[in-house]
């Protein structure tokens, strides 16, 4: 079975390992990433090269167009 496609909030969480990590790679409240999933799946724009950092230095595989459009687990 083929993995599904993810939204972006969805997959820095999965990527990170969960809601909790992603929340202390960028220093902020630890399940505010969490309110992303259900506010509307996007990982809010001011927080995008946060993310983007954050991953690069936990050596995390995650690109510019992921932080955008999400991708595959």
């Amino acid at each position: 079975m083929a993995a599904k496609k993810l939204k972006p909030a969805q997959l820095a969480i999965a990527r990170f390992g969960s809601v909790r990590k992603l929340g202390r790679a960028l220093k902020m409240t630890e399940t505010a990433p969490g309110h992303w999933v259900k506010r509307t799946g996007c990982i809010p724009q001011m927080q995008q090269a946060k993310v983007l950092a954050a991953a690069k230095s936990a050596g995390i595989p995650y690109t510019s167009e992921e932080v955008v459009h999400g991708g595959y687990p």
